[in-house]
């Protein structure tokens, strides 16, 4: 077999592999939001920990794993730090920005995955000038956790041209005493795209 042909055959494969690995994903997303509840009642406060990647950019940049590009953001679980490494797309970052790297890499290091939960949470805005997630809820009735982030401004911009941003959100939970997750990116201030997990 030539070279050439190799090559083809291999890239086919991982585009197939890729694909059938976001379908999975996403059967499994379903299926925890088909059976997804929680106690408005029970509901409190979580701690958590938020460390900014990429800030600013161009919102074309946010493309995932499986090829989808979402419409209002996207929310991924995080199971150890080559996956946070390789979604932030650190080497890039690395090249572009060297002290938000490091400070990426440092954050990264405190994270237990033992004991506490890592998600990635990116979305974007209308104007230039988005450069910070913020989270307007994340809350837990013991069992379940719910939580609301958008992409916001640290300071006004008046330009047409959008932009987005991305950061790594650390929740202080077990992840064994979890047994689903909702989080939601909010747009006009109302929820847009729910994302499901369980840790």
């Amino acid at each position: 077999m030539d070279v050439i042909r190799r090559r083809m055959l291999c890239a086919f494969g991982f585009a197939i592999a890729t694909s059938l690995s976001g379908c999975v994903d996403r059967l499994i997303s379903d299926s925890i939001a088909a059976d997804f509840e929680y106690d408005e009642e029970e509901l409190t406060d979580v701690a958590y920990d938020l460390q900014p990647l990429w800030q600013d950019t161009y919102p074309s940049n946010f493309w995932w794993a499986d090829g989808t590009n979402y419409p209002d953001g996207h929310v991924e679980h995080l199971q150890s730090v080559t996956d946070a490494e390789d979604l932030a797309e650190i080497e890039d970052l690395r090249s572009k920005n060297g002290d938000q790297s490091n400070s990426v890499e440092a954050f990264l290091e405190t994270v237990d995955f033992d004991e506490q939960i890592l998600l990635y949470v990116a979305s974007w805005g209308t104007t230039r000038g988005y450069d910070e997630m913020s989270i307007e809820k994340l809350a837990s009735d013991g069992s379940a956790i719910v939580g609301e982030t958008t992409a916001a401004q640290s300071e006004a911009d008046d330009s047409t041209e959008e932009s987005g941003t991305s950061s790594l959100l650390r929740i202080e939970r077990n992840p064994d005493a979890i047994e689903a997750m909702r989080i939601s990116i909010l747009r006009g201030g109302s929820r847009s795209e729910d994302f499901y997990f369980a840790p």
